[in-house]
């Protein structure tokens, strides 16, 4: 016999519905109520982009998408052709314009203040794409993706770079400052998973300098044990110490070479 799982049966079977809910169903009011509409917005790099397909009919799906627009270019597209539109961010053309069946931004009629634009949430794992979405909040009537990149006429080559030239990136100051405050109470240990982390969840202008500014107190547990004075055993604490921060990187989905940071030998053990 074969078994049939019926999720939705199943969370209706073993549902409670509580008097006051049953009441209120039986008036017939409102379960929920909605304000606003919500137009989610794509951002995607140049050659990639979200396709929604049957698994029957991928090569059509994929065929379509090359000669459409998302969210993203049809907004370049708009820009380059509209000068009324030029002057409103990404998230803020929905109050303007409708997104039609054709792909295409057109002017709003009516009932564009019960609408939000909301774009994609982008981790700071996809660096380059996260840096697109800053700069899409704060660059207005963007034309293309290299448009996207030019600061006060100079095209960079990251958005990264772009960003930064727009004074849309805080100092690093910040976390040398936690480290060296740290530096006064913790442990080396507690130190590496401190810098690890302080990696993983931000991005840093140099994290090499991070690192060489801070990889002598991190080490001083492994050159007290070890008693070093030669260059060797140095460099044999500092791989020991990055092959820790290396361990704490991992479960964040990082890895020291992510960081332009030097990767210790297989060789070198995990301490904890």
């Amino acid at each position: 016999m074969t078994l049939e799982h019926n999720e939705v049966k199943n969370f209706m079977d073993s549902r409670y519905v509580s008097a006051p809910e049953a009441m209120w169903r039986l008036l017939g009011y409102k379960m929920h109520d909605q304000s606003h509409s919500i137009l989610r917005l794509a951002v995607h790099d140049p050659d990639s982009r979200s396709i929604v397909f049957h698994p029957d009919h991928i090569h059509e799906a994929v065929n379509s998408a090359e000669f459409s627009d998302s969210t993203l270019t049809a907004w370049f597209k708009l820009n380059s052709e509209n000068n009324e539109a030029r002057p409103y961010l990404y998230h803020e053309i929905p109050q303007y314009y409708v997104f039609t069946d054709r792909k295409k931004w057109q002017p709003r009629k009516r009932g564009g203040d019960k609408v939000i634009g909301r774009m994609y949430f982008v981790g700071l794992q996809d660096v380059e794409r996260y840096f697109m979405r800053l700069m899409l909040l704060h660059f207005p009537g963007a034309m293309c993706f290299d448009n996207l990149k030019t600061v006060n006429g100079i095209v960079y080559a990251t958005y990264r770079e772009a960003a930064a030239a727009m004074g849309l990136l805080e100092s690093d100051q910040v976390w040398d400052d936690t480290m060296y405050e740290a530096t006064l109470w913790a442990m080396p240990h507690k130190l590496r998973d401190m810098f690890a982390t302080i990696c993983a969840f931000n991005v840093m202008a140099d994290y090499l300098n991070f690192w060489n500014s801070h990889k002598q107190a991190m080490t001083e547990d492994f050159r007290r044990i070890h008693k070093c004075h030669a260059e060797q055993i140095c460099a044999f604490c500092d791989h020991k110490a990055l092959r820790d921060i290396q361990g704490t990187l991992i479960l964040h989905g990082k890895l020291l070479i992510d960081l332009n940071l030097p990767v210790p030998p297989i060789s070198i053990p995990l301490t904890h």
